[in-house]
């Protein structure tokens, strides 16, 4: 799980629509954006990769997110967010690449992830192509690589200046913690005319990171183009359950 911690000017956000009772959190006229890149791998659930974005937000119990954005790769996951907890996910295809940086001496591992919504045609791009499957897209001939990059670092660079449709990200693991962070937080969800709260919890082991968003100012996330994170943590080995043990459906 790869997370980065944004701070956005109001102004620049959609107007996502929150629940009732809700407000975004934040200072002045900025707003905190989370963004998670998730790969969910066999022995859960369900397999599949997703892009999350959440709004930091506050209600009457407290700090909380609101998912206002979301893209995975798997029918399923995009039906049961959507009816069970009010996540408006969406289709997309994705390639997630893990390895090491070339040309440096600890040699840290590095992610990189390229997301390419589907259209309503159902392919990237508006493009035919297979659905909800997995994208490899080389880097085009002209756009020339970065030294001692790994070929991953490369995509993600060049992501979104191919497609306004895509997003990148390249993530480098830079300090490792020797334990396991547990946590426990909840999402807020707009559902019908009232709100769905959604019990997470996460452990895993915990590296800080360096990351790196292409997107390009008029594609998914262009709000923040052209931004650094104000922080960035990588989950290595990590479990997450979301909503209760039994389902965790949407209120009654």
């Amino acid at each position: 799980m790869y997370v980065a911690l944004w701070q956005v000017p109001a102004r620049r956000l959609p107007g996502w629509r929150l629940p009732p009772g809700v407000r975004p959190l934040g200072w002045r006229d900025r707003r905190v954006v989370v963004t998670f890149w998730v790969d969910y791998g066999h022995g859960g659930t369900l397999a599949y990769r997703e892009l999350l974005v959440a709004l930091a937000v506050r209600d009457g119990h407290g700090p909380a997110g609101c998912a206002v954005e979301a893209w995975v790769d798997d029918g399923r996951s995009l039906a049961g967010g959507r009816e069970l907890w009010g996540i408006p996910k969406q289709p997309a295809v994705f390639a997630f690449t893990t390895g090491r940086h070339r040309g440096r001496t600890r040699r840290p591992r590095l992610f990189t992830g390229l997301a390419s919504p589907v259209s309503p045609g159902g392919a990237p791009d508006g493009h035919t192509g297979p659905r909800l499957s997995t994208l490899s897209v080389p880097p085009p001939p002209g756009v020339p690589p970065v030294p001692d990059a790994d070929p991953a670092e490369n995509t993600g660079r060049w992501a979104a200046e191919t497609s306004s449709g895509r997003v990148g990200v390249v993530q480098r693991d830079v300090l490792r913690f020797p334990v396991r962070l547990r946590l426990g937080s909840r999402l807020v969800q707009p559902y019908r005319d009232g709100v769905c709260a959604v019990p997470m919890r996460l452990s895993g082991t915990v590296c800080l990171a360096r990351a790196r968003l292409a997107a390009a100012p008029d594609g998914p996330l262009g709000y923040l183009a052209g931004r650094r994170p104000l922080a960035a943590v990588t989950l290595h080995d990590f479990t997450a359950t979301v909503g209760t043990a039994d389902g965790g459906g949407p209120p009654s």
